[in-house]
């Protein structure tokens, strides 16, 4: 396998396996989702935040692993944030095509919700994910030089 087609799979395609389940999942009618009674309303909430939050992380690890000194310096980790939201109004976007759903404002919020907690967790904590420790200091450049 060549080198750039290995640093695809290994950076880009867990981010892109992610969106296309996102998308299947929210191409499902109504009929077709599972009701869990009481907690059906927080639970399908809590599961958008954890998986907007993932494809954050994911996002954040591929363009960390393209381009280490850009991310490591603090200006690249704001793309995978904007990338995962308009992700997010994308499918919301894709789910009013979709017989029995809606695409509404509140579900965007409550995934840029999961993609702001995974971003804090990440600029706060970087030492708990280990596929983005920060990049050695001599790739880092200096932006005053």
């Amino acid at each position: 396998m060549s080198r750039t087609l290995s640093r695809f799979a290994r950076y880009w395609l867990p981010p892109i396996a992610l969106m296309g389940l996102i998308f299947f999942l929210s191409a499902q009618p109504k009929t077709d989702m599972p009701d869990w009674g009481t907690m059906d309303a927080f639970l399908k909430k809590a599961t958008h935040v954890a998986v907007y939050g993932l494809l954050y992380l994911l996002l954040f690890r591929a363009f960390r692993g393209e381009w280490p000194a850009r991310t490591a310096g603090g200006r690249g980790v704001y793309l995978p944030v904007f990338i995962a939201i308009l992700y997010a109004v994308s499918d919301e976007w894709h789910q009013t095509f979709v017989p029995g759903r809606e695409g509404t404002l509140r579900d965007v919020l409550i995934d840029a919700v999961g993609v702001f907690l995974a971003h804090y967790a990440v600029r706060q904590r970087p030492q708990w994910f280990r596929a983005v420790r920060p990049a050695p200091k001599s790739q880092i450049r200096n932006p005053k030089s």
